[in-house]
């Protein structure tokens, strides 16, 4: 996977998964993101409430747990406090650290667009498949 693949990806992600605009300030928001996916496992040391914290109040902590939930970052049991990370949650880790981290990557996500092509058929963008949230093995010597 390229760099401008993994761009393409998380574009996918920021502009269609969480959903954020471009307008206000989007790159706080993906900081937000990429703060609460890098806490869990949520369960571990009470670091929900860590994640609270960072959403502000009680009532947006939730707003942004069921977001992350709904877009395939995070999953979680019995309750929303002990989620952990899904396949697609550590890929955009590691896709964010891939391009320098988060704050680096507002430039590339302006330049990127949708990862896959048009469909003329179905109407629709081609969808991804699981090798698109897949970690490249690391590279042996």
């Amino acid at each position: 996977m390229t760099s401008d693949d993994i761009a393409s990806h998380l574009y996918l992600i920021f502009a269609d998964d969480v959903p954020l605009c471009g307008c206000g300030d989007p790159q706080s928001a993906r900081a937000l993101v990429h703060q609460i996916l890098s806490l869990a496992p949520l369960y571990e040391n009470q670091r929900y409430k860590e994640a609270e914290a960072r959403c502000g109040t009680n009532g947006a902590y939730y707003v942004v747990m069921g977001l992350l939930t709904n877009a395939g970052l995070l999953e979680h049991g019995t309750v929303i406090g002990g989620s952990w990370l899904t396949d697609r949650g550590r890929w955009l880790l590691w896709a964010v650290d891939q391009l320098g981290g988060i704050d680096n990557i507002a430039h590339r996500l302006d330049e990127a667009g949708y990862p896959h092509d048009w469909d003329r058929e179905k109407h629709a963008m081609q969808e991804c498949v699981d090798a698109c949230w897949t970690i490249p093995a690391p590279a042996t010597t």
